[in-house]
């Protein structure tokens, strides 16, 4: 075997060499790359975009006006309906309960007390949080499974902002839709439409429902 042949040999050895270790090296790079990539934490899911509710009234709407106890609320009923005696029931934190004449739905118009835990929730997760923890209270009261209808969601009505979220405890049999909103004075307030059965008479369309709900709050302030 010549010289030559063997430092060819030699040399071809060398190359094949590093061109492995180069290929390992790519190979591991790949690989730290994806475990790094793996690693990362996804970026948060857009925020979603608020749902935009009539500025107006779609319905005919009452001028006598509702206002609460620190007036930094005030509401108007559906033309029709009228407002029912709520002070014999204990009901607390409610200065107004209405009804229409089928005494099919109700709006309740309430307060939600200050407390530390409402502060701390409002503080952190703003008024999402404070629907959740109005369905727990409310759940909590009345002591009986109330199950949520989908998510908590941000509305505006006119030039107000609300969170809405509705609530079942009969299957959907009957619905009550909750709007949740802050007073420039940083009270928090709730109105809530609830569907009844009691009657006898059947509950109005959904579509009817819908726009009752919108625009009640179309037509409140704070």
């Amino acid at each position: 075997m010549s010289v030559m042949s063997t430092a060819r040999r030699s040399l071809f050895g060398k190359i094949a060499e590093q061109y492995v270790v180069a290929m390992i090296f790519l190979v591991v790079v790949i690989c730290l790359q994806g475990c790094i990539a793996v690693k990362q934490e996804a970026p948060p899911p857009p925020k979603p975009r608020a749902i935009q509710f009539a500025d107006k009234p779609t319905i005919p709407m009452s001028d006598d006006i509702i206002a609460s106890d620190a007036g930094d609320f005030v509401a108007h009923l559906p033309k029709g309906w009228f407002l029912v005696n709520h002070e014999s029931k204990g009901l607390q934190n409610v200065f107004a309960v209405g009804t229409n004449p089928d005494y099919t739905l109700s709006i309740v118009l309430s307060s939600m007390k200050r407390d530390d835990e409402v502060e701390r929730v409002y503080q952190r997760d703003g008024l999402i949080g404070l629907a959740k923890l109005s369905l727990y209270r409310r759940s909590k009261r009345t002591q009986s499974p109330l199950k949520m209808i989908g998510t908590p969601q941000e509305v505006i009505a006119g030039t107000k902002e609300y969170t809405t979220y509705s609530y079942t405890d009969d299957d959907s049999v009957t619905i009550t839709r909750v709007a949740i909103c802050r007073s420039t004075l940083g009270n928090i307030y709730e109105a809530s439409l609830a569907e009844f059965t009691f009657s006898g008479k059947s509950l109005p369309p959904k579509v009817q429902i819908e726009q009752t709900f919108a625009s009640i709050l179309a037509m409140t302030d704070f």
